[in-house]
This record gives C-alpha cells, sequence and structure tokens, in this order.
C-alpha cells in the first residue's frame, strides 16, 4: 500500500517540498519510516510505506502461568504455561513465535512440613515428601503431592526477541493441596 502522500524514491528539489513531505508523514496517522539523504548535490526522501508496529517495536515477552487451582492429596494439577507470549506493538499475541518459546517450571515457595528434620525447608523436603513435577520443561506440566500445602509454581519463560537478542519472562501459579473429607 502507498503511503497516500508520498512515493518511496521520489527526488525532491525544494526546502518546501521536503518540509511538506515531513509534516504529512508526521500527521497522516500510519506507521512510516522515512530517510532523507544527499546524492552529489541532488536531495532524496524515500518513505517505506505502512510498515507495522510488529516490525518496528521490540516485542514483550509475556509469561502466563495460568489459573491458580485447588487439589486433594495424589490428585494430579495440570498447569497451563500456553498462554506466554510476545506482545507485539500492535498489542496482539504471538504464542507461536519462531523459534518457539522455551518453558521452565519449579516449586518455588513451599508450606509444608519439615521432612528431613533440618530446620530448613528445601527442595530435599519436596522430594522426601513425595512432590512431584513432571515435564516441568513443557507449557503443560503435571503437579502432585501426597502431603496437604500451599505451594506456589513459578513459570520461566524464554524467547529470542529482535536482532536474537534472548528474552525472559516470568509468572507463577498457586497450588493449594487438601486431605479429602472422610
Amino acid at each position: 500500500m502507498n503511503h497516500p502522500a508520498i512515493r518511496p524514491a521520489r527526488l525532491l528539489r525544494s526546502p518546501v517540498l521536503i518540509a511538506l513531505s515531513a509534516a504529512l508523514l508526521t500527521q497522516c496517522g500510519c506507521e512510516t519510516i522515512a530517510s532523507v539523504f544527499f546524492v552529489g548535490q541532488s536531495l532524496y526522501f524515500s518513505a517505506i510505506n505502512s510498515i507495522s508496529k510488529d516490525l518496528l517495536v521490540n516485542p514483550d515477552l509475556i509469561a502466563n502461568a495460568g489459573a491458580d487451582q485447588l487439589i486433594l492429596t495424589n490428585e494430579s494439577a495440570i498447569l497451563d504455561g500456553s498462554a506466554s507470549a510476545f506482545q507485539l506493538g500492535s498489542g496482539t499475541l504471538d504464542t507461536n513465535p519462531m523459534p518457539p518459546l522455551g518453558f521452565s517450571w519449579r516449586v518455588s515457595i513451599f508450606d509444608i512440613p519439615d521432612q528431613n528434620g533440618d530446620g530448613e525447608l528445601t527442595d530435599a523436603d519436596l522430594t522426601a515428601a513425595g512432590v512431584q513435577l513432571v515435564d516441568a520443561d513443557t507449557a503443560f506440566p503435571r503437579f502432585s503431592s501426597p502431603v496437604t500445602g500451599s505451594f506456589l509454581l513459578e513459570l520461566t519463560v524464554d524467547g529470542v526477541g529482535r536482532l536474537g537478542a534472548p528474552v525472559t519472562a516470568t509468572d507463577t501459579a498457586a497450588i493449594n493441596v487438601f486431605t479429602p473429607a472422610p
């Protein structure tokens, strides 16, 4: 689509036309990249028309760990990080970028009894209690616990931004585990 006011690579020789062209570019409301350059004594003006904001703005990576959940002991909760995405300059979400997003889940905070008696709550206590987080490198890991407690699971999403720069975002989901009523 052509810019409504200016054609690409149009030769401009008048300062008035240059000023008018610049004013039209800033007032038309479309996204246009413009450049002015000299070749010898001639001034050239080029405009790349209707560039999408998606190409111009470095997208934000948004991690989305899904909804908090309540489960019973020894049942599984399926976490859902599939809504994690790059938010493009136009506001749309790209949940399937190339290269694909990487997912990493971990139990970051938990409230269970000290399992090994050392007075500290560590990952060793989770293992001793039988807490499981399976497929933690996918968008849909499975969590289960044979003990009651509150668990905060952290999702870290990795992606590749503009010009190959690595980007990372995190989010959390809470899982509360209860004992079934007798």
